[in-house]
């Protein structure tokens, strides 16, 4: 394993562009960066060291995106339905930075400031395009270069708990200045976005991230420490919900109650109650909604999805979508699991577990899955964190390399 330049230009061009979106062309730029890389390393080492990469090592985590994709492409053939079906392979191409970063740790390890440095740009460059919105038009809820505010509040849920870390981990006092800089910023663009589900995600997250690593780490802190981390958390969480009380009595009329979500849930178990296998396919549900399944007192316009995305996949994909949203889950948390029980650095594992049981959280209220900007971010991180510590090389202080070589 080496540091390369290279390397660190792909994954922060990556995660620059996910973090701030831009717009569709520039992920293409990504893959090409990403293709980029391995033909530099390919023509440096002379072999196609990607060959070598140890897919069973990550054999859990892989089955889950495999068995989820696999059956949403599945209730789309028994449907005999063609525009489902490449629906569901639309949705699976957002996998696809996962496997990039996957590719390059397993090449050059040390990628990791590129993550870091991405992370950091793309974010600082969305809230500023957020904060130049709220400063036009105050009292607007922000969507930065994002469709719609909720998106916005989701990706910065999900960035926000790497930031804290490395803010908590930065030693030069420049770069801790800038990490606390973007850091407010997001804090700010997250509230302004009026996202109450985004906020939700992050505070209920980091609760059970850290129940998860308290039972993990049971043996090696001590109880003074548990109590200071609960406490810590606790205050956090409490913020968050003044925070979601706040937004919730700005809004007025449907929008105070969630619009029409709980329509929505109803009309898509009507929905599944009629094709319970398979579901009336990935690419129908608007039609359904708008047509023989729509609520009676519904009068929003132009809704995609049911804002739930365990019911939106039972009402699309039936028993066996809903099937395998669930095996994605538990075949993640239980790799994830594995990650954190030999883990050496709490604060990194803390930080993917937010993410992991944000974006979950998220999905019971609003679009995650089917939103490619947010499931695309998702999977990056997921990658991130899981071949971050496989390499050994997390941001800690005096990171040994013990565990690369045992690996």
């Amino acid at each position: 394993m080496y540091t390369c330049m290279p390397a660190v230009l792909t994954m922060g061009i990556l995660f620059a562009v996910l973090a701030f979106k831009f717009s569709a062309a520039y992920f293409s730029y990504a893959i090409a960066a990403f293709v980029f890389f391995l033909f530099w390393d390919m023509v440096k080492n002379h072999s196609i060291k990607i060959l070598e990469f140890p897919w069973k090592k990550f054999s859990l985590i892989l089955s889950g995106i495999l068995l989820f994709y696999g059956a949403l492409l599945l209730s789309s053939l028994i449907q005999g339905n063609r525009g489902g079906f490449l629906v569901g392979l639309d949705y699976f191409w957002s996998v696809s930075p996962l496997v990039i970063v996957f590719l390059v740790f397993f090449n050059a390890c040390r990628a990791d400031e590129g993550v870091k440095w991405g992370l950091l740009i793309g974010s600082m460059l969305d809230c500023a395009t957020g904060i130049m919105q709220w400063y036009m038009k105050p009292g607007m809820r922000i969507t930065s270069m994002h469709s719609h505010t909720n998106e916005f509040g989701t990706i910065l849920a999900m960035t926000i708990p790497f930031i804290v870390y490395y803010l908590v981990k930065e030693e030069n006092k420049f770069f801790r200045f800038v990490e606390g800089c973007v850091l407010c910023m997001q804090i700010f663009c997250l509230y302004q976005t009026g996202s109450r589900g985004s906020v939700a995600s992050l505070a209920a997250g980091s609760v059970l991230a850290v129940v998860v690593l308290i039972f993990a780490f049971r043996k090696n802190f001590s109880v003074k420490k548990w109590i200071a981390l609960f406490v810590t958390v606790g205050i956090f969480a409490a913020v968050c919900l003044g925070g979601i009380y706040v937004i919730h009595e700005e809004r007025i009329g449907m929008d105070k109650a969630g619009g029409e979500r709980f329509m929505m849930i109803e009309s898509s178990l009507r929905m599944w109650e009629d094709h319970k296998i398979a579901g009336i396919g990935l690419n129908r549900w608007k039609d359904n909604y708008y047509g023989e399944y729509r609520p009676e007192k519904a009068v929003e316009e132009n809704l995609a999805m049911a804002h739930n995305m365990p019911i939106h996949f039972l009402a699309t994909a039936g028993l066996i979508g809903f099937a395998g949203y669930a095996a994605f889950f538990l075949f993640v948390f239980a790799g994830l699991y594995k990650e954190v029980k030999r883990s050496k650095d709490f604060y990194f594992m803390m930080a993917l577990l937010t993410v992991y049981f944000g974006f979950f959280i998220h999905g019971l209220v609003d679009a995650t899955f089917v939103n490619k900007v947010s499931c695309r971010i998702f999977f990056a991180l997921l990658g991130y964190g899981i071949m971050a510590e496989t390499t050994g090389i997390m941001h800690r202080a005096g990171a040994d390399e013990e565990q690369a070589a045992r690996l």
